[in-house]
């Protein structure tokens, strides 16, 4: 429910999404160490989701997590990414 999640002081501003977001980061993170596959998704109707799952009005859907066992196992491509010291700013920007 975003009306009880936390609102910064400074400007009011409510954290809900933010709070998701760790939430749905750590169950990733726990199901990938039992050996699960995840996919976060994210392009849903969340009015048809909260329908077909009973889901009560005041309460936002913001992405539903799949969950499984790989039927193989995952190869990752190698990628070629900017040095750190591109992207990260130290002290300032």
């Amino acid at each position: 429910e975003p009306s009880k999640a936390w609102v910064r002081k400074a400007d009011g501003r409510n954290y809900a999404w933010v709070d998701v977001t760790i939430a749905v980061t750590e169950m990733i993170g726990a199901a990938t160490a039992e050996g699960l596959g995840t996919c976060w998704v994210a392009a849903i109707e969340p009015e048809k989701v909260k329908e077909i799952l009973g889901i009560p009005d005041g309460i936002d859907v913001v992405a539903i997590i799949v969950i499984g066992y790989p039927v193989e196992e995952l190869k990752v491509e190698e990628k070629s990414r900017k040095p750190l010291s591109e992207i990260i700013h130290w002290g300032r920007w």
